[in-house]
């Protein structure tokens, strides 16, 4: 496997990672992104949860596809569509979280490392499509 494979792979298992961490920790998932948590309104939690599976979900299911190709099965096509897509939702969050510093005068500082994770995630993801560009 190559390098852009293995960083592909590498972004997916991370995706993972995030979504694991957000149901099993969501209050301190809050605190590293800034986020209060309000013990009078716990929908937050449970939405975190809820979010963190459907992450871990998306980008495991990503990773099986997209290993499952990698050891031949015909998944090649659905594989680099679905990872195309998590690479764009993660461009997507990028550019949003941009838009929020602008027209929200969100803090950079605040948003700094976010943005960096969402371009990184991003570039990651879709390091197989972005290679022969480099």
């Amino acid at each position: 496997m190559n390098l852009p494979w293995v960083l592909c792979a590498l972004g997916l298992a991370l995706g993972v990672l995030m979504g694991a961490a957000l149901v099993t920790r969501p209050r301190q998932s809050h605190l590293s992104i800034g986020l209060a948590s309000s013990p009078e309104k716990s929908g937050g939690v449970g939405e975190s949860r809820a979010f963190g599976g459907m992450f871990a979900g998306l980008h495991g299911g990503a990773l099986a596809l997209f290993l499952a190709a990698l050891n031949g099965s015909a998944a090649g096509a659905a594989s680099a569509a679905v990872v195309a897509l998590l690479a764009l939702g993660w461009a997507g969050a990028f550019l949003a979280r941009l838009l929020s510093v602008i027209m929200d005068r969100e803090g950079l500082a605040l948003n700094a490392r976010l943005l960096a994770l969402d371009a990184t995630m991003a570039a990651l993801i879709a390091a197989p499509v972005l290679a022969p560009f480099v």
